[in-house]
């Protein structure tokens, strides 16, 4: 029976061979030759590509050749292919993929939370303990459509995403010969049509907004009313993140100007400075009433504002756009307006620009590198006014020289 093959990543018996080598010395004014003896510690080793190769390591003694070679063994990097095969369960996949995740320095950190959530709170508890071999694609078409079924549009959409992600690494990985994923059904969402809020609405929610701010309520004083949090939105158009991002150090109070450079991250309370995107990075003239909010706000802003900060805590962190969210919910429903989110107001601000100046003004001001994604995601179909062209076409209609 032939001996085991090493697997990639492993080593065999560690062999210690002494190594004799005379040295000349001088003793008593007489030069004399003297034996000195060395070990060297050595091994057959097997890397992830599967190349064999002899390390090696010398010193003055056997045991010391021996540590010196384990631990230059030890310190070789481990291949997590190796540790996972047909065999194993998709929740391994799944932990490959977390791992890809958090190393793609060119995801946004929203971006990556909301990778996490599917692969751990959909993927994981439905499909974690299945078999990578028994994740067929007719098995895995089944669930995607299952969920689809269920009305679950979106679950379905991520999950097919992700699962499509973490089967490109098996097969990278040389797990699998092809994705499963590859055949399963397209998820196709129908995306809800940009609404903009009216200018009754807005009053409306103004309105609102003022009596919540006013309301008392035991506890420390909020440093922070929705009313100026929706002011800033609607005069802005920018995301609640960019909103909460912002500093007095962006503002340039002789110009009305005021540069959008950064978001407050949900995952960890940290302001990103960064955008969404390139284009998100944005300098915008904003009306002299926002400009007016910004004094007053500066004027009595908290001792403890370590960032300069707009939005600033009691304790002088960033404010969270969750801690926005909660609080305007309530609001949203005491006139009505379930559907009003604070994404809807840079709908407003882009239906309306977009309407009155251009959908390109509008893209501009958003912070679209391109007017496609604002004609189609922030702009009102039915708020867009019809113009007139009677004009041209009966020009066009007319005969020569009349």
């Amino acid at each position: 029976m032939g001996r085991e093959r090493i697997k990639p990543g492993q080593w065999g018996a560690v062999r210690v061979v002494e190594n004799t080598t005379t040295k000349q010395v001088e003793r008593e004014g007489v030069t004399v030759d003297m034996e000195v003896s060395t070990y060297t510690a050595q091994c057959r080793y097997r890397d992830e590509y599967g190349t064999y190769s002899q390390p090696q390591a010398t010193a003055s003694t056997a045991p010391k050749a021996t540590a010196l070679l384990l631990n230059k063994l030890h310190e070789k990097p481990v291949v997590t292919a190796t540790r996972i095969n047909r065999d194993s369960m998709l929740l391994l996949l799944i932990n490959e993929r977390l791992k890809e995740i958090e190393l793609r320095a060119d995801l946004a950190e929203s971006t990556k939370n909301h990778y996490r959530k599917t692969l751990e709170n959909v993927i994981s508890p439905e499909l974690g303990a299945t078999v990578i071999r028994d994740a067929t694609t007719a098995r895995l078409n089944a669930k995607i459509q299952e969920w689809i079924a269920d009305g679950r549009l979106t679950r379905a959409y991520n999950a097919r995403l992700q699962l499509s992600e973490c089967f490109r690494l098996a097969v990278q990985m040389g797990i699998l010969q092809v994705n499963p994923m590859r055949e399963v059904k397209v998820v196709i969402r129908n995306a809800a049509d940009p609404h903009a809020i009216t200018k009754n609405e807005l009053a409306a929610l103004r309105s609102a907004a003022r009596e919540y701010d006013e309301t008392k309520r035991p506890g420390r004083k909020n440093l922070n009313p929705l009313s100026d949090i929706a002011a800033v939105l609607t005069m802005t158009g920018c995301r609640i993140g960019e909103a909460l991002a912002l500093r007095y150090e962006d503002v340039d109070w002789e110009n009305n100007l005021l540069t959008i450079c950064g978001t407050v991250e949900e995952r960890n309370g940290q302001r990103k400075p960064h955008t969404k995107s390139d284009a998100g990075m944005r300098t915008i003239d904003v009306p002299e009433d926002l400009m007016t909010i910004f004094r007053r706000r500066f004027d009595n802003q908290p001792t403890h504002n370590p960032h300069g900060a707009v939005f600033v805590t009691n304790e002088g962190t960033w404010v969270l756009p969750c801690n926005v969210r909660s609080p305007w919910r309530k609001v949203r429903k005491t006139v009505g307006l379930e559907w009003v989110k604070p994404h809807s107001f840079r709908v407003t601000v882009g239906t309306s620009v977009g309407n009155l100046v251009s959908p390109d003004a509008a893209a501009q001001l958003l912070g679209h590198a391109s007017d496609l994604v604002t004609r189609k995601h922030y702009i009102d179909k039915t708020h867009a006014k019809r113009p007139n062209v009677s004009g041209i076409l009966k020009a066009l209609n007319e005969e020569p020289g009349a």
